[in-house]
């Protein structure tokens, strides 16, 4: 079976290839130009060049994109990477988990990650998740 793993995986390769062999070939990735969200680019040794459909601007896909992270629960992505919570995301965790955090640095996701595990793990055991569900919780290993 093809796991979520598997496929990141393939993406990345498919990037990295992209990038060492100068293929200039389009793919998916995440970022670019320090973009927010996904886009097309044309990537090479020295090209990272976002290149999209004709029937949309880089402003629209920019607007598509952030409009996406505030549904993901991300109000916004500061330049110093401080990613700051929709309110709506931040009662719910702060409520239902007892998770208290509006922002936080990106370079402290894999601390935040722990914690809302933990947060996650101790809600699914009050509300009776079986263990196979807990398991699957990322537990910061």
């Amino acid at each position: 079976p093809i796991t979520l793993n598997k496929l990141t995986a393939a993406t990345v390769v498919k990037v990295i290839r992209a990038i060492l062999q100068d293929t200039k070939e389009i793919v998916n990735t995440p970022g670019p130009n320090g973009l927010p969200g996904a886009y097309p680019v044309r990537l090479g040794r020295e090209l990272v060049e976002v290149v999209l459909p004709d029937d949309i601007t880089l402003e629209e896909a920019i607007a598509i994109n952030e409009e996406g992270n505030r549904f993901d629960g991300i109000e916004k992505i500061e330049n110093d990477g401080t990613i700051i919570i929709t309110d709506k995301s931040y009662r719910i965790m702060r409520d239902m988990l007892g998770y208290d955090v509006k922002k936080f640095n990106i370079r402290d996701s894999k601390e935040v990650a722990e914690q809302l595990g933990k947060a996650f793990r101790s809600y699914g055991k009050r509300v009776g998740l079986p263990d196979f569900a807990l398991n699957a919780i990322y537990a910061g290993k």
